[in-house]
């Protein structure tokens, strides 16, 4: 798409019943883009792959940058995120301040799963309670499909570093292995709900054992 009309596309974001919301202090700072809708809780959030050093060659941090008029935020392994994903269909009629009805991308749940295990230990302590809790609440709502899931991993697995697979595999023992405070961090998030530290450790022990079984890695 050129960039001229890729620019206009992305700053019709406000025209259409979004408004960015900024967090953290890097500089552009990343951008949340919610719906101003009160009854629709729904926001869009623009990724990047980061690629080489953090840092750019004047100590500048590359953490996000802006694109096309909005502001990104730069993930490493976000390549994996494209993997195999599932689609969407939105309607004008649920709320989406659309024309008409639109498909969409999205993530499959054991690239999202993986993704997040593999950036957690480049991220800081808020940032990985957020993440145990995505990772146990994608668990918890795939639960009755998690064979599914193991054969979805056999299909996409081929594509990561070895590595990187054996990051995954030994998730469940290595982040998972014993209640931790990002844990605990993520259990205080969801205040009102009894969702104990020691059950959100145990649902994602168990759903990475049985998803990504290190067991079953190359010898």
């Amino acid at each position: 798409m050129p960039a001229r009309r890729r620019r206009q596309d992305l700053s019709a974001l406000a025209s259409n019943g979004f408004e960015a919301e900024f967090v953290g202090h890097h500089k552009a700072p990343a951008a949340h883009y919610r719906l101003t809708d009160p009854g629709i809780e729904f926001y869009a959030e623009f990724v990047a792959p980061l690629a080489g050093s953090t840092v750019s060659r004047t100590g500048k941090p590359k953490a996000t940058h802006r694109v096309g008029g909005i502001s990104s935020q730069n993930l490493r392994y976000v390549e994996i995120l494209l993997a195999r994903p599932g689609s969407v269909t939105l309607f004008a009629n649920h709320g989406f301040p659309l024309a008409n009805e639109a498909e969409v991308q999205i993530a499959n749940p054991v690239s999202f799963l993986a993704q997040k295990i593999l950036i957690y230990g480049r991220r800081n302590r808020q940032d990985r309670a957020k993440d145990i809790l995505y990772m146990h609440h994608t668990i918890e709502t795939f639960a009755a499909r998690i064979n599914e899931l193991r054969t979805e991993w056999a299909n996409i697995r081929p594509e990561f570093h070895a590595n990187s697979v054996r990051t995954v595999q030994r998730a469940a023992s290595l982040v998972f292995g014993a209640v931790t405070d990002p844990i605990r961090a993520a259990s205080r998030i969801v205040q009102g709900r009894a969702l104990s530290p020691e059950a959100i450790r145990e649902t994602c022990s168990l759903g990475f054992t049985r998803v990504f079984g290190e067991r079953d890695r190359e010898k």
